[in-house]
């Protein structure tokens, strides 16, 4: 048995776990066939151990050969002259280091939850949509063309609304879940872009690809590429819907937008570095988007009064700094950081329930409160300027409002004209009205 083939067979495990869970949970619970909660927790315990187990053996095999990996094609979906679509995976140390944090923390989250929502009317949808958003960063971390990680990129998108609107007897969490699942849409028409672009230019949509382009294409398909991932890292101005996103459960708040979902626009980089290394101005348009990103997401974060969105802030600033490293090119300083501070933020989500308790004990063993905060720059600024820059960082630089009554109004009214025009091609063309055509 070669190491290519095992890191493929084991690969392969890892990857698909997830999808057989969440796909017979979620059958059984269409066929109106209620599995107990202990035997949900069993199996999403037994599914995350043996994937968690397969990633472990991959990351061996790479310490015992550095440099080992393999290319798996498991299907080709559709093949013609200078086309295909194939389902095609690779194993090596990045997608290893992603798949092992996914499988363990997703695992970790299953643990934690299956108490946390006991008797909680949403226990089964949540643990159906886990592995299913597991599935997706499996496909985002192991995927070797722009096809499949944009599959994977959909799945993870589409668990991530459904979690944010899971308490969906409030009008709040839905109508925010709506809102991410919207900032989702708008940056990834970039990577379904960039995916047809690989395919025109290159003939091949691998992440490995770019590099053979010449011209501007390579450039246009390396800025798509960055404002795709600014979409799912929360990067400026799309950092209005994080905050929102904590509504969600807190188990599914720590896995996605403290650990996993938002670290999948900077993996998605790391895997583009080859293409971003050829292009100077997508790389100082990566690094001045990640620097901004941060100034923002550190002003924004200090006023919160909430601790859930301080730590969803808090992770939006590390993402963008780890943004910033990709664009100077410290791909190892990149991979490392974002595995620290998925688990890091996993625990400070999951311990923020406990917080009051955390903060009293604090105050009893150092005898007394905390000094106030606010550091030594902050105090050497006039009162006037820092009243401004409260007033801002509360205010959240404005851009919840531009894009809510700006942007989002003229799209608005945009589709709805395109609406009317096309109803009235309709009535123009079968001399009936829209409704009547329906029928």
């Amino acid at each position: 048995m070669t190491i290519e083939f095992l890191l493929g067979l084991l690969g392969l495990i890892a990857v698909f776990m997830p999808v057989a869970a969440s796909l017979v949970m979620g059958l059984l619970w269409l066929f109106g066939i209620e599995l107990a909660e202990a035997t949900i927790h069993r199996i999403t315990a037994t599914t995350f151990s043996i994937s968690l187990a397969a990633c472990l053996g991959i990351l061996a095999a790479i310490v015992a050969r550095p440099g080992a990996s393999t290319i798996v094609t498991l299907a080709h979906w559709v093949v013609v002259p200078s086309y295909a679509l194939e389902a095609r995976f690779v194993f090596d140390l990045p997608a290893g280091v992603l798949m092992t944090l996914t499988a363990l923390l997703c695992g970790l989250i299953g643990v934690f939850s299956a108490p946390y929502l006991h008797l909680d009317p949403g226990f089964r949808r949540f643990f159906v949509l886990l592995p299913l958003f597991a599935a997706g960063m499996m496909a985002i971390a192991a995927g070797d063309t722009l096809d499949l990680v944009y599959a994977g990129w959909e799945v993870v998108g589409i668990a991530s609304a459904l979690l944010i609107a899971y308490f969906n007897e409030r009008e709040a969490p839905v109508r925010h879940g709506l809102r991410a699942f919207a900032v989702y849409r708008v940056c990834d028409v970039a990577l379904l872009a960039a995916a047809v672009l690989m395919h025109h230019h290159a003939h091949d949509p691998s992440l490995g690809m770019g590099v053979r382009l010449e011209g501007g294409a390579g450039l246009t398909i390396a800025l798509l590429l960055v404002f795709a991932s600014m979409g799912k890292a929360a990067a400026f101005p799309f950092t209005g819907w994080l905050p929102r996103a904590m509504e969600g459960p807190t188990p599914s708040s720590a896995i996605f937008y403290g650990a996993l979902s938002i670290h999948a626009g900077p993996f998605l980089l790391l895997r583009s570095w080859p293409l971003l290394a050829e292009h100077p101005i997508a790389r100082g348009a990566l690094i001045a988007i990640g620097v901004v990103t941060a100034i923002h997401a550190t002003m924004v974060g200090r006023v919160q009064t909430d601790v859930k969105c301080l730590l969803g802030y808090a992770s939006v600033t590390q993402a963008a700094v780890i943004l910033v490293e990709i664009g100077l090119g410290w791909t190892g300083l990149a991979l490392a950081h974002m595995t620290g501070h998925a688990i890091l933020r996993t625990w400070q989500l999951l311990r923020a329930p406990s917080l009051l308790h955390d903060h009293h004990e604090l105050v009893g063993l150092i005898g007394g409160g905390r000094p106030p905060r606010g550091t030594l720059w902050e105090r050497m600024l006039p009162p006037r300027i820092q009243r401004w820059g409260y007033r801002i960082a509360l205010e959240r630089w404005f851009i919840d409002d531009l894009a809510a009554n700006r942007l989002l109004a003229s799209l608005t009214a945009l589709f709805r004209g395109l609406d009317a025009l096309d109803q009235r091609w309709v009535e123009a063309i079968s001399g009936q009205r829209p409704e009547e055509v329906r029928r």
